[in-house]
């Protein structure tokens, strides 16, 4: 049984963790590795961690096993830059550096198909020689034409079957996600006011006429004539006065204001998100 550690960036701490992978060397079915890992949200992913993601895959293109060479390796850089260059968390250092990983990706690919073109012409070429090698030792009276014959027809026959052959047309690149925003929305309860004038009441007395106070202590309302003429008959005194009549009656006497309002609940949009994950 070997053990082995490799180091892993775990994205989200910043720091690099030590993990051990336990490997049965005399397993049947093959080795399995068992590695739990989260994705990071489009959105959670920071500058810090783009650059590292770039150093990283360019070191795993330039130094990693065959799986990585030629056209695989130019398609990830590629798809590497273009997802950068879209990421809205990306410095400008950042996009500038994706932008030239992305750049030599394509320069490299028109390098390899002009390389294939020369390679191909080189391969007609030969096969041209080969042809009229053929005729000239078919034409050649000697005891090994049968022989020469025979080896010389197998030659263009292997040629045309190697330029013939189709080629693996490159893998096209996944178009860039495009976020497609949708609303979030949410509700919150809240006063609103309504501040209203409000009249204040009272009880007080309140004139609403006069009557005869007379001497004799006697109040008439009215006329008071037929009573001031007794007393003067009767040789009394007639004096008097007159005086208010009091009732009492509910009066303003000033106002004030209260908030009568009520709560109400609204709705309203606190985020938009993309079905990614994304968050703005």
């Amino acid at each position: 049984m070997d053990i082995t550690s490799y180091a892993y960036d775990v994205q989200g701490t910043g720091k690099a963790k030590e993990i051990e992978l336990e490997v049965k060397t005399d397993a049947k079915d093959g080795v399995k590795v068992d590695c739990p890992m989260t994705q990071v949200p489009a959105d959670k992913v920071t500058d810090e961690m783009l650059r590292d993601i770039i150093d990283k895959t360019q070191d795993a293109v330039e130094n990693g096993d065959e799986s990585m060479k030629g056209d695989a390796g130019k398609d990830v850089l590629e798809k590497l830059g273009e997802n950068v260059g879209n990421s809205p968390n990306a410095s400008d250092k950042t996009k500038e550096e994706a932008g030239a990983i992305k750049g030599d990706a394509n320069t490299d690919s028109k390098e390899s198909e002009e390389a294939k073109k020369e390679d191909g012409k080189k391969d007609t070429a030969n096969t041209g020689d080969s042809g009229n090698k053929q005729t000239a030792d078919n034409n050649t009276p000697n005891n090994s034409a049968s022989n020469n014959t025979g080896n010389n027809a197998s030659k263009p026959t292997g040629g045309n079957t190697q330029n013939n052959k189709p080629s693996k047309p490159a893998e096209q690149p996944k178009p860039a996600h495009q976020h497609s925003w949708k609303d979030h929305v949410a509700t919150k309860t809240e006063w609103i006011p309504n501040i209203v004038t409000v009249d204040d009441y009272a009880e007080q007395q309140v004139p609403v006429g006069t009557a005869w106070q007379c001497n004799c202590g006697a109040q008439i309302l009215g006329n008071a004539d037929e009573h001031i003429m007794n007393h003067i008959l009767n040789g009394e005194d007639d004096g008097g006065r007159s005086v208010p009549i009091y009732e009492t009656q509910t009066v303003k006497v000033g106002s004030h204001t209260e908030d009568r309002g009520s709560y109400q609940t609204t709705s309203y949009v606190d985020y938009q998100y993309c079905d990614c994950g994304a968050k703005r």
